[in-house]
């Protein structure tokens, strides 16, 4: 049913789990979401280009934006209110490598370091990463495929991030394409 093979276990087959269109942004294209029959993985089919991604992605999109504080008014009435901000990031124990893939201009990256990862950005947009490094983060522009990743890199210790869903890796960096 699919049209792409599996880009983690190469399995030619997946089935379709629905078709949508993004609510989020207001892309007028429709998608198609399904699930690998060999490793479970769920995933646009077929994957967009990086034509495509750059259409829809243009330098107005939000991630690639200069980052900033939090305007003083809107800080003012959470404090007032006691607000709490909660998200849903996973917890680690103890810091380590964190690459964050698809990372913008690095406002993922901000957090993390803060916390005490030692952070880099894989970003193919070049409005993202030059924000990126102008606020001194060490980002890649380019695709994970394309990034020449230190081959000593991502250890057993690192966090993978890839649009918010983050997962330690259970392997070395043989899984990861090295420079």
């Amino acid at each position: 049913m699919s049209a792409q093979e599996c880009v983690v276990c190469q399995a030619p087959e997946a089935s379709l789990l629905f078709r949508t269109r993004d609510r989020h942004y207001g892309l007028l294209a429709e998608f198609s979401i399904v699930q690998s029959s060999g490793c479970g993985v769920v995933r646009l089919d077929p994957i967009p280009s990086a034509e495509e991604l750059a259409g829809f992605y243009t330098q107005s999109y939000y991630a690639y934006q200069p980052m900033s504080k939090e305007p003083w008014l809107k800080g003012l009435a959470r404090r007032l209110l006691r607000l709490k901000i909660v998200t849903h990031n996973p917890k680690f124990a103890v810091p380590g490598e964190f690459l964050d893939i698809g990372c913008g201009s690095g406002d993922y990256l901000r957090v993390m370091q803060a916390k005490g990862w030692k952070v880099q950005g894989v970003e193919p947009s070049s409005f993202g990463a030059t924000e990126g490094h102008r606020a001194g983060f060490d980002i890649f522009n380019c695709t994970l495929t394309e990034a020449k990743l230190a081959s000593n890199s991502f250890d057993g210790t690192e966090v993978l991030a890839v649009d918010r869903m983050c997962s330690r890796s259970p392997t070395s960096s043989t899984s990861l394409p090295n420079g």
